[in-house]
């Protein structure tokens, strides 16, 4: 296998798949506006799963559940579900346009309405360069209740996204293959279309391990020094075809590395710290490594 995952320490991005075994007896009803429902071409439901790990991190999974196009009623139902938590993606072109949270509970029907009163359309803008295939996420709060809504960004860096309501939000980037990290915003919108364009200002760090014989995996963690922004892992797989490990569009900040094993989760290297700026925008450095030993190695 060949590549390497972008994997935040509080939500790593893993396929793992359980509660197969509960009953499905719960439900969910999906409506739209009739301008959500001539732009929407398809509705998928995901089940969620949280896992707690011992180093304190998160896994999550998403399993889909169903899909379908929005029929002439802009209506859609699906049942036989297990209780848990679903997210809801509304799409365009296969792009993601607005998502939901809902939780199923046993024997029970979940109904979400997805309207579009509130838009907000711009683009993202990295040194002065748009920015590709940056997913946006925006979040908001609904009383105790957290609501958020995603976009990509296309060639030209824009994007568009349908709010759940009005009012302030924020807003985080993030990229496959990258980290953007340092880059969060706020922002405030009011029922109808807001144009907000992203002007994101930061550099790049491209890390090269030294001292790895590429014979197992391992997990490359940065960490954003004095932010609540938490730690970033990048997973790289051993046949190294992506080195050196190039984190693009972090904000401007001081970050420390260092290296795991992603097996065992122990330290085998040193944490240096790089400090970015507007006179030292893209670092190079290396990075001494103990190579990761195999399970069951002494």
């Amino acid at each position: 296998m060949s590549g390497w995952i972008v994997r935040p320490a509080v939500v790593l991005l893993l396929s793992t798949v359980i509660g197969a075994g509960q009953e499905r007896s719960g439900a969910l009803h999906v409506t739209l506006d009739e301008t959500t429902c001539r732009d929407i071409d398809q509705v998928v439901a995901l089940y969620v799963t949280t896992l707690s790990l011992p180093s304190g991190g998160k896994t999550v999974s998403n399993e889909v559940a169903g899909s379908a196009s929005p029929g002439p009623e802009c209506a859609w139902s699906l049942a036989g579900l297990r209780p848990g938590n679903y997210e809801v993606w509304f799409q365009r072109n296969g792009k993601q346009v607005g998502s939901r949270s809902v939780a199923i509970l046993p024997g029970r029907a979940a109904a979400i309405r997805f309207d579009a009163d509130t838009v907000v359309s711009g683009a993202v803008i990295f040194n002065g360069e748009p920015f590709q295939g940056v997913t946006i996420t925006f979040t908001q709060r609904a009383g105790a209740s957290r609501q958020t809504a995603t976009s990509v960004t296309d060639a030209a860096g824009m994007y568009q996204v349908t709010l759940p309501s009005d009012g302030p939000y924020t807003v985080e980037f993030s990229r496959d293959r990258t980290i953007v990290l340092g880059q969060a915003r706020e922002g405030h919108a009011t029922i109808g279309n807001n144009r907000t364009d992203w002007l994101l200002e930061g550099g790049t760090i491209r890390v090269m391990p030294v001292g790895w014989d590429h014979k197992a995996s391992g997990l490359r963690l940065i960490e954003r020094k004095g932010a609540r922004a938490g730690i970033f892992g990048v997973g790289v797989y051993a046949d190294a075809e992506h080195l050196p490990l190039t984190l693009t569009g972090l904000g401007y900040g001081t970050y420390q590395m260092r290296w795991m094993d992603d097996e065992k989760h122990a330290r085998v290297s040193d944490e240096p710290e790089v400090t970015l700026d507007a006179t030292n925008r893209d670092v190079s450095l290396k990075l001494e490594v103990t190579p990761p030993q195999p399970l069951g190695a002494p």
